[in-house]
């Protein structure tokens, strides 16, 4: 188990949907998507002394699957579609390059971030931005 899901989980869910990654990314990826999630102010989270995650939140008997789903979106982009350098690029706040004349453009806008957290899948982000709303309905 690598946070909310296991490998073999992941490869299942993503081998219909997305290219293969090997394990050994694929499992990198998990852990670097599940310390985001774990980075993110979470309403009612369920962390103590007994839990060691964020979820299952208070209240709930068992993860929900829409934050199992937003871990292994994270994980695939993070390995697959964004490499480290975009990443960085990213987090810096760079929205593009150009070699010639050496041209920079930054993003002011964080539609791909939640707080400080940069997400490299804006899926995921979209599941996880509605558990860190104050405006969510929890009911």
């Amino acid at each position: 188990m690598i946070g909310y899901v296991t490998l073999e989980e992941t490869k299942e869910f993503l081998k219909n949907r997305y290219e293969e990654v090997s394990e050994q990314e694929l499992s990198k990826g998990l852990y670097k998507a599940l310390d985001k999630i774990e980075s993110l102010c979470i309403r009612d989270s369920g962390k103590s002394d007994k839990q060691e995650l964020i979820f299952p939140r208070i209240g709930e008997k068992e993860v929900p699957s829409e934050i199992k789903k937003a871990q292994m979106l994270e994980a695939y982009s993070i390995v697959k579609d964004v490499d480290d350098d975009n990443i960085n690029d990213i987090e810096k706040g760079i929205a593009s390059k150009s070699i010639g004349d050496m041209s920079i453009s930054y993003n002011s806008n964080a539609s791909n971030s939640i707080g400080s957290i940069i997400f490299a899948n804006a899926q995921a982000k979209n599941i996880l931005y509605k558990y860190v709303r104050k405006t969510y309905d929890w009911s």
